[in-house]
């Protein structure tokens, strides 16, 4: 599967769940390249809260 693709079902997911929805697509449609995530972890700062 095109890595756009799975990148844009992982994001739509994770907005469904954090509006109160279900997840829309399965795990193996939204199995996103580790590299890729971390990736865009460093691009964006981590997302932990500062202690």
């Amino acid at each position: 599967m095109d890595d756009v693709a799975v990148c844009v079902r992982y994001n739509a997911n994770k907005a469904l769940m954090n509006l109160g929805y279900p997840a829309r697509f399965t795990a193996d449609e939204t199995e996103v390249d580790p590299e890729i995530l971390a990736a865009s972890a460093a691009r964006h700062g981590s997302k932990r809260p500062r202690t």
